[in-house]
């Protein structure tokens, strides 16, 4: 077989891969909660099915606002890519 031939093999296989459902077991369910905290303030977060939280996010000043932000998380979380990190986390800003 030529190395032309290889490549292209190769290139084909991994097309075929990426191209097949993947064989890793379905996520755990996750739910989306809107909360109010001791302060008055309003979070979203992201609790899994063990009752761990994943995610908090910041301070809202409102209920509303609180649901619109996870709305728009849990909307766009699907159409996200996944990107190496730098081992920089991004800094935050919180209020």
């Amino acid at each position: 077989m030529t190395r032309a031939a290889q490549v292209t093999q190769a290139m084909s296989a991994m097309r075929d891969a990426r191209a097949t459902p993947s064989s890793l077991p379905d996520p755990p369910s996750m739910a989306f909660l809107v909360y109010e905290d001791n302060g008055g303030d309003y979070h979203w977060t992201i609790v899994a099915d063990g009752g761990e939280t994943l995610v908090r996010s910041a301070s809202f000043e409102s209920y509303e606002d609180a649901k619109q932000a996870a709305g728009i998380v849990y909307r766009g979380a699907s159409r996200a890519s996944f990107e190496q990190g730098s081992g920089n986390p991004p800094s935050v800003v919180t209020r």
